[in-house]
């Protein structure tokens, strides 16, 4: 947990403000657990795979928009608590 606060304070104190998180279930939840996190694009498939890890559970979330590319979906989700609230119409 404190790995993860001081990562995050010195990107920020290096002015890297934007971070983009691509990883497994654990690293994802390190994040969202602890409201390090201000948009989330869930891109889901209409193919099952198989078993697998249960997706990450996003809280606090606000869902701005759907698109969709044939069967996929991209759903787009805000933090509530971010300063940067996703405003209707705004392109993300």
């Amino acid at each position: 947990d404190t790995l993860l606060l001081q990562l995050m304070q010195r990107l920020y104190d290096a002015r890297i403000l934007s971070l983009i998180v691509e990883g497994g279930a654990v690293l994802l939840n390190s994040f969202i657990e602890k409201g390090l996190w201000d948009e989330a694009r869930v891109l889901t498939g209409d193919m099952k795979i198989g078993e697998g890890l249960a997706a990450p559970v996003i809280n606090n979330e606000v869902h701005a928009i759907d698109d969709f590319s044939g069967k996929d979906r991209l759903s787009v989700f805000v933090n509530k608590n971010s300063p940067y609230q996703y405003v209707e119409g705004m392109r993300l």
